[in-house]
């Protein structure tokens, strides 16, 4: 079998090249394909989550970098939705 770069450069699909890799395994041809899904990425749970993340750096990190950054900035690796925390929000997250 050809590699995956061979098989795009000939102009296959993701479906057709899966159906090539997948063929004799029993899939349906037409099956239909899962679109993934990530998050939740809402706002607020989001934020949650974020601050939890900045959170477990501890206060000495994050006073550190506040210090040499000014800021604390996160940002969604799958919506793209940036948030800054405030030194004190996470300081006051973190003693709760």
């Amino acid at each position: 079998m050809p590699s995956i770069t061979e098989l795009l450069n000939d102009g296959l699909d993701t479906q057709a090249i899966t159906d090539r890799i997948l063929a004799g395994l029993g899939t349906a041809p037409g099956a239909s394909s899962l679109t993934p899904r990530y998050g939740p990425c809402e706002a607020d749970a989001l934020r949650e989550r974020m601050m939890r993340a900045v959170a477990s750096l501890g206060e000495a990190e994050v006073k550190d970098i506040m210090a040499t950054e000014g800021k604390i900035e996160v940002c969604c690796e799958f919506c793209n939705d940036t948030y800054n925390f405030k030194e004190e929000e996470v300081l006051t997250y973190l003693r709760s």
